[in-house]
């Protein structure tokens, strides 16, 4: 069952390993059902769930190129690799987790005065701090 909030975020990943700098995008996917009453667009009303959030992470990989120096050999090409393993407990800081689920959280408000303004009701408010 997905949440009345789907989406994804992207934004940057940046660690140092052995000296060495290394700065990937990150996708975060997620599916969420928030603790406050939101608009529901399918029955046409205000609904409260309970609180769930999912999280998917994908991490921009970019493949070394090989020794091969053939013209024929094949360009590795960077793809979307799973990030999750970032999630387990006590890899990823907890701030950084508390950041990813206020941003989360900020996209589900902002979308859900979208849904509220789009179906002629009053938008509420944004928290001052989240």
């Amino acid at each position: 069952m997905t949440g009345p909030f789907v989406g994804t975020i992207e934004t940057s990943l940046a660690f140092r390993m052995l000296g060495s700098r290394i700065a990937r995008k990150l996708k975060i996917d997620y599916d969420y059902t928030p603790p406050w009453s939101y608009y529901d667009e399918q029955h046409n009303r205000e609904c409260v769930g309970e609180t769930r959030l999912g999280l998917r992470l994908s991490i921009w990989a970019v493949p070394r190129r090989g020794n091969d120096k053939s013209p024929f050999a094949p360009v590795p090409r960077p793809y979307w690799a799973s990030g999750d393993q970032l999630l387990a407990v006590g890899i990823l800081p907890r701030p950084a987790f508390e950041q990813i689920c206020r941003r989360v959280d900020l996209e589900a408000r902002t979308t859900d005065g979208e849904r509220r303004q789009s179906s002629g009701l009053p938008a509420p408010a944004l928290p001052d701090l989240l």
